[in-house]
């Protein structure tokens, strides 16, 4: 299956389990339509209660398709919240240059090594 084109991928699926005689209220035939998801959306419909039935699978596909379109748009339009992490930058301090008194001193004095 290509995201977003759940419907598509459904009618193809069916159709050739039509053509293949295949029960649609058998365990494999929900097992073989979650194969075919992208891991992505299999996560999604997998995070679901579990039903063993095609439809029921079929239509937590359908929601969790409908789910992640809705967040890429929101994403799109708000280019912020795509952005994870933001790197703090402290507000700017100016250096204080210490030219006079004890620290000029001490400059120049130091002979540590």
């Amino acid at each position: 299956m290509k995201m977003p084109y759940i419907n598509e991928y459904i009618s193809k699926f069916e159709e050739l389990c039509r053509k293949l005689n295949y029960m649609m209220d058998n365990a494999e035939v929900t097992y073989m339509f979650l194969r075919g998801l992208p891991k992505s959306l299999l996560e999604d419909v997998l995070k679901a209660p579990q039903a063993v039935d095609y439809p029921a699978t079929k239509e937590r596909a359908i929601q969790a398709t409908r789910t992640q379109q809705l967040l890429q748009n929101i994403l799109r339009q708000h280019p912020q919240a795509n952005q994870t992490r933001q790197t703090y930058r402290p507000p700017f301090i100016p250096r204080l240059g210490f030219r006079g008194g004890a620290f000029r001193n001490f400059q120049h004095n130091n002979n540590y090594q």
